[in-house]
């Protein structure tokens, strides 16, 4: 499980804000995701990409 949690525990130890949006699905048909990232105090911003991300992956084609 330690390798799941590499691309997370440092976000979550610095304190930065980060969220994960669903990305469509792989060629094997698994859930993909993507994580935004971003500095301490810019939630707006990073919320604003992860909109951004999620309106370009609700008009494609799976």
């Amino acid at each position: 499980m330690y390798l799941s949690d590499v691309c997370t525990i440092p976000s979550n130890l610095a304190g930065d804000p980060a969220v994960s949006v669903p990305f469509g699905v792989g060629d094997d048909g698994l859930p993909v995701g993507v994580q935004v990232l971003a500095p301490a105090l810019a939630e707006a911003a990073m919320l604003r990409a992860a909109a951004v991300l999620e309106e370009a992956m609700a008009g494609a084609t799976p």
